[in-house]
Parts: structure tokens; sequence; C-alpha cells
């Protein structure tokens, strides 16, 4: 018998957490990997998450996809989350600067900890710098940990 029911049809919003920067030139894509470094939340398999990266310039979105729990009670959810890349061109003709944009999307989630599941609306702020040529683009993942995704947060 499963501890954990596949989905309960709760929705919390996840309040702001600092915003992560992305880095990009002017005519390449401005890319954001997002990671899943969570311990006690699991992430409904079979539920429909969706990731959407909405930029100045349009948007990109992607599914958290990953391996089955390895555990035959939690099979319905993911064992380990790939990350995930998210990637949208920024025009030629964008001048260098800082841009703001923001991360959304739906995660069906359960905390083995507390012993609920519940729907996420993810709402996190993404920063897109645009580098004059010459600058290296580097960029850091935006981790979705188990402080993000715990209800109350």
């Amino acid at each position: 018998m499963s501890l954990l029911p596949p989905l309960l049809a709760l929705s919390f919003l996840i309040p702001s957490v600092p915003a992560t920067q992305i880095n990009a030139h002017a005519g390449s894509p401005a890319i954001l990997t997002v990671t899943f470094p969570v311990r006690e939340m699991l992430l409904n398999r079979t539920a429909p998450n969706r990731l959407t990266l909405h930029t100045p310039w349009g948007d990109a979105a992607g599914i958290p996809s990953g391996p089955a729990h390895v555990q035959p009670e939690f099979k319905s959810y993911f064992g380990s989350l790939r990350p995930l890349l998210l990637q949208v061109p920024v025009p030629p003709n964008v001048r260098p600067g800082l841009y703001t944009a923001r991360l959304s999307g739906p995660l069906f989630v359960c905390d083995t900890r507390a012993r609920v599941c519940l729907r996420r609306d993810l709402n996190l702020a993404v920063d897109v710098r645009v580098l004059p040529g010459g600058q290296t683009p580097l960029s850091t993942p935006l981790p979705v940990t188990d402080a993000v995704l715990r209800p109350g947060r």
C-alpha cells in the first residue's frame, strides 16, 4: 500500500526567492538550467508538471523528467530528476542590460515527511543579463529544493 496518495487537488503559491541570473549575448539563446536537489519532496510522474521560462523575447517550456522511484510504493514518483534546460533566443538587436524574466508552472509534489501531496504553482524571478560582446556568459542553475516546494514557504 502506498503511503502517499497519487495526487491531491490543493494549490499553493510559492513565495518569491532571490532571483537567479542567467547571462547571454544578443543573437544567442538565454539558457536557464533548472535543477531539482530534493530529498523529502517527491514529484509525481503522472501529473501535468510543466515549467515555462517567460522572457521579453518569448517563452520556453519543458517537462521535468527522470527515472521512476526504485521503491515499489513510490513508483508513480520520480526517483531523481534530470536538470531541465530552457532556452529562449535573444534577438540580435537587444541592447546589453538586465531584463526581467520568470519561471512559472505547476508541480505536483508529495512531502514524505509531512505525508501530504499538493500542487505547487512555481513563480520564481529570473534576471537575464544581456552582455556586450567579448564577455563570457556564465550562468548559475536555478535549484528547486525541498524548501522551495514545502508548504508555508
